[in-house]
């Protein structure tokens, strides 16, 4: 059976959108939670990472691929996914590094699969719906690692399990689009060095152009001061497809991971962005 990926004929209710975001920030506690974990001992992670693919090439991590080509059922894919890391968490604090490695893995590919499946391809149609649900789940997973980060270095975890219950936050549609798969730098490698000439804004035309011809970002780099957007970014890739919104894959210098976005979130994205490398070549070329 073809997994059916139509697009939703009508936006999600409120319900839905909050049932969505809470699915996301459940992957999302795991990634940071093993970040963290394994960020202690980065000699045990490479070897259980090294360990992990000896036998198989790393995976391919684009969400179709991950289900298996373009017939793949995500459905089946996510609850496979759901069973692999109950059966990893059940372990409680006799989880080994092994296991955080595997389990890490497997929330980074379960988010990618989520984002593309239930969010991108359903709603990417219906204007702020995936950069609303994303940022809400954003939010809720920052406050859950901030209240928590601590502990996790200290070695005091994981706490009983009525302690671990994430805090809630009053439902929001902030205006603002996800940074999502944050808090847990790769490595201890320095941030790249940006341009040296003073940051500069792109104007509103220069905005409007580089959304509907993405291109030319490929090769210049931002600074976001946006309290749930800020860091250092650029572009890694984007898709155009006739009859569809181009879908835009974003790169925060310090987290793992690429971040999807609509047309109205990266609109929203470069207007608050500052441009550190790459805007003297583009507007001599224009």
């Amino acid at each position: 059976m073809v997994y059916d990926q139509t697009p939703a004929a009508f936006p999600p209710s409120e319900e839905e959108c909050e049932a969505l975001s809470q699915k996301y920030v459940s992957y999302s506690k795991i990634y940071n939670e093993d970040g963290l974990v394994n960020k202690k001992d980065p000699i045990g992670r490479q070897q259980a990472r090294d360990e992990l693919y000896a036998t198989r090439a790393e995976p391919d991590l684009g969400p179709v691929q991950l289900v298996g080509g373009p017939d793949g059922d995500p459905d089946r894919y996510l609850a496979l996914v759901d069973a692999d890391i109950a059966r990893l968490t059940a372990k409680g604090a006799a989880m080994t590094t092994a296991d955080r490695v595997l389990r890490w893995h497997i929330a980074m590919s379960a988010i990618m699969v989520f984002l593309e499946f239930k969010l991108v391809i359903p709603y990417c149609r219906f204007d702020g719906v995936v950069a609303k649900i994303t940022t809400r789940g954003h939010r809720i997973s920052t406050e859950w690692v901030r209240a928590n980060r601590e502990r996790i270095l200290s070695g005091d975890w994981p706490p009983p399990p009525d302690e671990r219950a994430a805090p809630h936050l009053p439902p929001q549609t902030p205006p603002s689009p996800q940074r999502m798969l944050s808090c847990t730098p790769p490595s201890s490698s320095p941030p790249q060095p940006v341009a040296m000439h003073p940051p500069s804004p792109l104007t509103s035309k220069e905005v409007k152009d580089l959304v509907k011809r993405p291109s030319p970002l490929i090769d210049m780099r931002f600074e976001c001061h946006d309290e749930t957007a800020g860091g250092v970014w650029k572009l890694q890739s984007f898709t155009q497809t006739s009859g569809r919104p181009t879908e835009f894959w974003i790169k925060y210098d310090d987290c793992n991971g690429v971040i999807p976005m609509d047309t109205d979130a990266m609109t929203w994205l470069l207007a608050e962005s500052l441009v550190v490398e790459g805007l003297d070549e583009y507007r001599s070329d224009d």
